[in-house]
């Protein structure tokens, strides 16, 4: 930074094109610090010198930049058209013959990739970042392949391809290991613990948490400290410390907030896991809110589909404790919307827990029949993409299902008390139903040896 300082004239009306250039990546540099709104004021600088400048070039770095400041400071609305002002320019020059500098080519590819996973164009924004991967091979930009690689670990963990993204985050500790810069390390070991916690590995996502925040601290970086801390509290609500959670809920709180929205996402999502958790309705009530909150914000989709997900199961429990009508038509609608979106970013790993949310209701509601097609559908999809992961989730509501079948086994033995006893018509028919009804099920099912065994 120092040497660029030296370089750029605190004039920039008397900057040359370089100097312009290295101004453009002043303000890179400044965001990578984490000093937004800096970094928003200075390109705002820059851009008006630019402007006026004949090479299209500088205009369409600028933009490129642009872009991405608004979007970490998520005022995305506002610059929603510039992948498309860049594309544009970017025509023109190539109809020029005049090629694109690799940073320029890199930003711009970048953002391309960052509009495509908002709109949950997963495969799209995939193949842009295999073009950034081309350009930093060509040009020896190395250590920036950890950055691009990380964007694939992203997306084959979403899709719980893990075996792959696991291939990745090898291939960057390859990379970073004769030069471990703390903040690389602190983003790879908190995807690696990301991923053993899906995988239910929780001794070993604890380890990759703990060494992923000891090098966020060395980094001095407030954002990686923020998403460890909540993925720390995630983990604590699967092992069922409430206490330590409640304990990471408040190093959350006390984490120095920039101008970046993600800051509040953290906080807000942390702190609605932990309501969920506590349970009672006027605690799940408060977690909706806070997750209606961020579904508000330019979220990707894949972020959007995980709110959806947690959504679905606050609605589950606020089911549990008020059963109506309202509950069971939002929590329709949720489950619909995860169903299509998962499929929108070809995540099976994320349609299989919407189909155990999806069992669940149908189990609320004694439409035995759906929950288990549901769970066959959920189980075909664990098969065809070798999901041995989301087994314990398939297998925890089969075990459901059959405490489901055993309760209406105790029906078919206290039928005839209950009739003797309150000689009722009405009862009588009532009875008769759901005999008629439990009877067909398992007639219909019994061939099924996880679902009928013990139960016929």
């Amino acid at each position: 930074m120092k040497a660029i300082d030296e370089f750029v004239p605190y004039n920039l009306n008397d900057a040359s094109k370089e100097q312009l250039r290295a101004a453009i990546l002043k303000t890179k540099i400044l965001h990578y610090r984490n000093q937004y709104r800096l970094a928003r004021d200075y390109l705002r600088e820059v851009k008006g010198i630019c402007n006026d400048h004949k090479d299209r070039r500088l205009i369409m770095h600028v933009l490129a930049n642009e872009f991405y400041i608004y979007y970490l400071e998520d005022e995305f609305q506002k610059v929603v058209h510039i992948p498309r002002e860049c594309d544009l320019i970017s025509d023109e020059l190539k109809a020029k013959n005049i090629p694109l500098w690799p940073l320029l080519e890199i930003d711009y590819l970048t953002n391309k990739d960052i509009l495509f996973r908002l709109q949950g164009q997963i495969d799209k924004a995939d193949r842009c970042t295999e073009k950034i991967i081309a350009v930093r091979q060509e040009v020896g930009d190395i250590q920036g392949l950890v950055h691009s690689y990380n964007n694939f670990i992203q997306s084959l963990t979403m899709k719980g391809d893990f075996s792959r993204a696991e291939s990745y985050i090898d291939k960057s500790y390859d990379i970073i290991k004769d030069n471990e810069t703390p903040y690389k390390l602190a983003f790879l070991h908190l995807d690696a613990g990301n991923i053993k916690m899906e995988k239910g590995e929780l001794k070993g996502a604890e380890e990759e948490f703990s060494l992923a925040l000891e090098f966020a601290v060395q980094s001095n970086n407030s954002l990686y400290q923020s998403e460890i801390c909540l993925s720390f509290l995630m983990l604590y609500l699967l092992l069922g410390k409430l206490e330590k959670a409640d304990q990471m809920l408040r190093e959350l709180q006390k984490i120095k907030r920039d101008d970046n929205y993600l800051f509040s996402y953290t906080l807000d999502f942390g702190t609605a896991l932990l309501l969920q958790e506590r349970g009672g309705l006027e605690n799940l009530a408060t977690a909706k809110k806070l997750l209606i909150k961020l579904l508000g914000n330019n979220l990707d989709t894949t972020t959007g589909i995980q709110i959806y997900y947690r959504y679905g199961l606050i609605l589950i429990n606020e089911l549990k404790l008020d059963p109506n009508e309202d509950i069971i038509d939002e929590l329709e609608m949720i489950i619909n919307k995860l169903l299509s979106q998962s499929r929108g970013v070809d995540s099976p790993y994320m349609m299989v827990k919407a189909l155990m949310l999806q069992s669940e209701l149908f189990l609320i509601k004694g439409d035995l029949d759906s929950v288990y097609e549901t769970i066959i559908n959920a189980q075909s999809l664990c098969n065809k993409h070798e999901l041995f992961h989301n087994k314990k989730l398939i297998d925890a509501q089969i075990h459901k299902l059959k405490e489901e079948l055993t309760n209406i086994e105790s029906i078919f033995l206290k039928s005839s008390q209950i009739r003797a006893k309150f000689k009722n018509e009405e009862l009588d028919e009532f009875i008769d139903k759901i005999i008629w009804a439990s009877k067909n099920w398992k007639t219909k099912n019994q061939g099924d040896p996880e679902l009928a065994s013990g139960n016929t």
